[in-house]
């Protein structure tokens, strides 16, 4: 069953010892403070990049012959056929380093996007992940206890290995079949092989 938001700032609350609220507007300044604190540590373990949250697609321009970024991107990369092309998102459009350019000739542009969601549709482990990391910043910032830190590590700890166990089960990552160099070796002596 997935986590709440306000699960995960009743774990940051335990961790300084505070009550837990029932409601997310509670009105204590520690509830929001740890709540303001889950939506910055959420962003940016996302931005990392997550079997979850990492789409490979085509983008298309628009009829201005710009590429729009789309808004909740937390980064974007050129990606296969189109990996040599230094782009950013700039101003909500891929911008072309090299040419300087937000306009494209090309109709489509291939892209690896890494998407920032909401808490609650995470999955589990990563919600998980989330929450342990915001306790142990918002600890740091409200109390500041290395003592406190030991406890919250190990869970924090314990909650990084069963979301990189989980992000890597479900990619099912295969060095003979998703390195190209690798593959390659295997496979060239195959007469089948590229068919």
């Amino acid at each position: 069953m997935p986590m709440t938001k306000l699960e995960a700032v009743n774990i940051a609350l335990d961790a300084i010892g505070e009550d837990s609220v029932s409601t997310l507007s509670s009105g204590t300044s520690d509830a929001e403070t740890a709540e303001r604190m889950l939506d910055e540590t959420t962003r940016t373990i996302l931005s990392e990049g997550w079997l979850f949250n990492t789409r490979v697609q085509y983008l298309t321009k628009n009829t201005e012959g710009k590429i729009v970024v789309p808004g909740n991107a937390l980064s974007i990369d050129t990606y296969g056929e189109h990996g040599s092309i230094n782009a950013i998102n700039f101003g909500g459009f891929l911008l072309d380093l090299d040419t300087n350019l937000d306009t494209w000739t090309a109709t489509k542009i291939r892209c690896e996007i890494i998407y920032s969601y909401d808490f609650a549709v995470l999955p589990f482990t990563l919600q998980d992940y989330i929450a342990h990391a915001n306790a142990i910043a918002f600890q740091m910032a409200s109390m500041g206890s290395v003592s406190r830190n030991s406890l919250l590590y190990q869970r924090y700890s314990e909650a990084k290995i069963r979301v990189m166990s989980d992000d890597n089960l479900k990619g099912d990552p295969n060095i003979l079949r998703d390195n190209p160099g690798s593959r390659e070796a295997m496979y060239r002596n195959n007469r089948l092989y590229g068919r």
